[in-house]
């Protein structure tokens, strides 16, 4: 019987961890402006997101270009639908906005927050428009536990550099976004 090295058999894990940001009070916006190629797609978690403003929704943007022409997309080129499930159901969508949707509707009292993971999918291929999966929970305004399942888009088939985390009104107050990648294989 031949011996065998462990680190011939030994399991890696599916994501690699890259960075995170941990949020402090009165915070407009969580950036992250380097998505590697060295990963093939992307995982961010939300951890104890809480907002200023009680209702709101946690919005999202891309950036395109790199070095010095690296900028935030604006224009009209998001598209979100969401399925929110609480006592009740609600469900709700739209194309050619400014924004994509990572959250419905959240409470903003001292021990609520939202927490997610949000898929982002092959951010630098230049033919298919870039497709994030959201699976969230969190409590709603009127202190409800919500599950929300969504799926949002950037619909440019433009190589896709970064992501923006920021609040529909108001800022974020605490919390933690970590960002994970899976390698190319």
């Amino acid at each position: 019987l031949k011996r065998m090295d462990y680190s011939h058999i030994k399991g890696g894990g599916q994501w690699e961890y890259i960075s995170s940001s941990t949020i402090s009070s009165g915070t407009a916006a969580v950036d992250f402006t380097t998505l590697s190629t060295d990963y093939e797609d992307f995982l961010f978690t939300l951890q104890n997101i809480h907002q200023a403003d009680d209702g709101v929704r946690i919005y999202g943007r891309v950036f395109t270009g790199t070095g010095g022409s690296q900028a935030v997309v604006t224009s009209g080129n998001y598209g979100y639908a969401i399925e929110a499930m609480t006592t009740g159901h609600s469900t709700e969508g739209t194309n050619s906005v400014d924004h994509m949707r990572f959250s419905y509707n959240n409470g903003a009292a001292s021990a609520e927050s939202y927490c997610a993971e949000i898929f982002l999918y092959n951010p630098h291929g230049t033919t298919f428009e870039k497709l994030f999966r959201i699976n969230g929970v969190g409590l709603s305004a009127s202190n409800a536990t919500e599950s929300h399942d969504i799926a949002s888009k950037y619909d440019q088939g433009t190589a896709v550099t970064g992501v923006r985390f920021y609040s529909q009104t108001g800022n974020l107050d605490s919390g933690k976004i970590s960002l994970f990648g899976r390698k190319n294989s």
